[in-house]
């Protein structure tokens, strides 16, 4: 009786109820549009264009609807309903493809997608063709309950299987929402459940209609997806669904000093930012990362290797005018990995490493060069000593090459500090380093050892050849002026020389020690002179 009741008075209302509908299926359809629009713009984040492709459908069902109120002949409605047909079946069919995409680690395969489609396909057809059959609906004539001409049907076999197949997709979407979110982190997790929960809303309303129990005799499809719209539009504005992940993401990417570089299985390259390509030159979306010549091969084998690290030393890309400049890259490769173990691809980082290493050279000169006058210090010295005695002794009973070990002084050099000063005494040290390094040959090895005292290694030489050298070297020294042009000083060296082959009878302290023995021999002897100790 109230239900009766309700519906004379929604007959009297008349074209005020259309009116309703109108504005409502209109604002329906504005909403799904944006919505759309929006997600379309962020389609290269996972389960947007799917999402947007979604909301596009439920904007053609609720735009047909509101033309379909505005028909009043039985054939203008059949032919709106064709058209927001398309709508409908798209509409479950992306529903269910977003599902699947967004809760899964790898792309939905073709065959899949495909399979998918088939249902929405086959009711399209059935309804379109449905003159020549009458499967999807019997009979259709002009329904006034509503206060104006809408369209009515008699239902048939097709409508029923179609109305089972909408409640099950939209159901089963939203199933695996739910339980993607159960286990996901707690953003995913919020946002895949309040998007499974607000697409089950639609299911209960289309029950509700096939109970017959809707006192306007309308098409709630679109309505019903109003509030769906709305939830999806608040998840998207208040929570920045689809937005904020990547939108951090990619300022991350744009910012990071370090170069990413994102490789598909085949080695096409997916993306990179502007500190890859600073490094590496440009890189071409979707084009083999072999297929760049500028590429370095190492870089080709490392991404061909799956896993590892490289390093590399490239020349940077200077201004005009600017030096060109040797720049340092470490490259690290990874392979990106699906949950089920599958590969998806290969992500490469690219670090400069350039001022670690001119750092680390740094340091190293530092440690090994003796810092007045730029020859290698003692440590440095003895750490070859050490090797080039482990070398010709390893060959020593094959080729026995001899080996010899001079240590020079400059005499009287106390003197020229007293006499002068110690700036003074550094130029002369400097200039007799200068000197020495100008001197020594390419199997010679000089060092600053001490002071006023300096070595030389000298390797695969015979003790006449050694003393001859060192006798060539203290002439020099003796007729070369040091110090300043203004004041010249001279100089004299006395020098010690340990000779022998490098075994039993001539270890690796007999060298320095009858070095430095036969270095003392020559001072007591009156200075500016050679004595060499032979083992």
């Amino acid at each position: 009786m109230r239900l009766g009741l309700f519906r004379r008075t929604v007959l009297r209302m008349g074209f005020s109820v259309k009116t309703i509908l109108l504005l409502i299926s209109t604002l329906a359809t504005l909403v799904a549009v944006y919505i759309s629009a929006y997600t379309m713009n962020r389609r290269k984040v996972k389960g947007a264009m799917e999402f947007s492709l979604f909301m596009l459908c439920v904007a053609i069902y609720c735009c047909g609807y509101t033309l379909e109120l505005l028909q009043d002949d039985l054939e203008s409605l059949l032919a709106v309903l064709r058209f927001e047909y398309i709508g409908i079946e798209g509409m479950y069919y992306f529903w269910l493809l977003f599902a699947l995409t967004y809760t899964r680690s790898q792309p939905v395969p073709r065959w899949a997608k495909f399979l998918l489609a088939l249902p929405s396909v086959a009711i399209l057809f059935i309804l379109w063709t449905n003159d020549y059959h009458g499967f999807y609906f019997t009979s259709a004539y002009l329904d006034y309950r509503s206060g104006y001409p809408a369209l009515g049907i008699t239902r048939g076999t097709g409508y029923i299987l179609a109305s089972i197949y909408t409640v099950l997709s939209l159901l089963t979407g939203s199933v695996i929402l739910i339980r993607f979110a159960a286990k996901a982190d707690r953003w995913t997790k919020y946002q895949a459940l309040a998007i499974g929960v607000g697409a089950i809303f639609p299911v209960f309303i289309y029950l509700i209609r096939l109970a017959g129990i809707i006192p306007f005799y309308i098409d709630t499809g679109p309505f019903s997806a109003l509030p769906s719209a709305l939830v999806f539009a608040f998840l998207m504005f208040n929570d920045s669904f689809f937005e904020l992940v990547p939108k951090a993401r990619s300022i991350a990417m744009e910012e990071l000093r370090d170069g990413i570089v994102v490789l598909d299985p085949k080695g096409r390259i997916a993306d990179s930012n502007p500190a890859a390509r600073s490094f590496l030159g440009e890189l071409s979306l979707g084009k083999m990362l072999e297929d760049h010549p500028h590429i370095p091969s190492g870089i080709v084998g490392l991404f061909k290797k799956g896993t590892g690290a490289i390093t590399l030393e490239l020349p940077e890309h200077p201004s005009p005018g600017e030096n060109t400049n040797i720049q340092t890259l470490s490259v690290f490769s990874f392979s990106v990995k699906a949950e089920d173990g599958g590969k998806l691809g290969t992500t490469m980082l690219v670090r400069d490493e350039t001022e670690i290493a001119d750092l680390v050279s740094r340091l190293s000169v530092l440690a090994t060069t003796d810092e007045l006058t730029g020859l290698s210090n003692r440590r440095n010295f003895l750490t070859m000593l050490e090797y080039c005695y482990a070398s010709a002794l390893a060959s020593a009973l094959e080729e026995k090459k001899p080996m010899a070990v001079a240590i020079l002084d400059l005499d009287d050099f106390k003197l020229v500090n007293d006499t002068y000063g110690h700036f003074v005494g550094d130029e002369v040290l400097k200039g007799f380093s200068s000197l020495l390094n100008g001197f020594a040959g390419s199997n010679e090895i000089v060092c600053r050892y001490g002071g006023e005292e300096f070595a030389i290694l000298l390797s695969s030489v015979e003790p006449t050849q050694a003393f001859e050298r060192m006798e060539a070297l203290r002439t020099l020294v003796e007729s070369s002026p040091f110090g300043s042009s203004e004041q010249p000083i001279t100089m004299t060296m006395s020098t010690g020389l340990a000779c022998g082959v490098p075994g039993e009878d001539a270890s690796l302290d007999y060298f320095l020690s009858k070095a430095d023995e036969a270095l003392y021999k020559a001072k007591r002897a009156g200075k500016n002179r050679t004595i060499s100790h032979l083992a």
